[in-house]
């Protein structure tokens, strides 16, 4: 389950946002192990074909402790389909 926010337009027209996204883990004998944070700043460029984001992601312990940190960045190019 996620949510995002629009932050407006940045540089050069491209459009802002933020995102948050949690997903639910298990291990393969089906038990629940916690849960996977995953936020991004993201950039649209004003062309509406490039996107980048900034990533911050969390692995949580069932307790709520993190597990483990990453952080990085993404890029998207769209494509197009005939």
């Amino acid at each position: 389950m996620g949510v995002w926010t629009y932050l407006g337009r940045g540089t050069r027209g491209a459009s802002r946002y933020k995102n948050h996204f949690q997903f639910a883990r298990f291990k393969p004998d089906g038990s629940f192990d916690g849960l996977q944070d995953v936020y991004n700043d993201i950039t649209l460029q004003a062309d509406g074909r490039t996107w980048t984001a900034n990533v911050h992601a969390y692995v949580l312990n069932v307790d709520g402790s993190v597990r483990m940190e990453a952080c990085g960045s993404a890029l998207a190019d769209r494509v197009t389909i005939n």
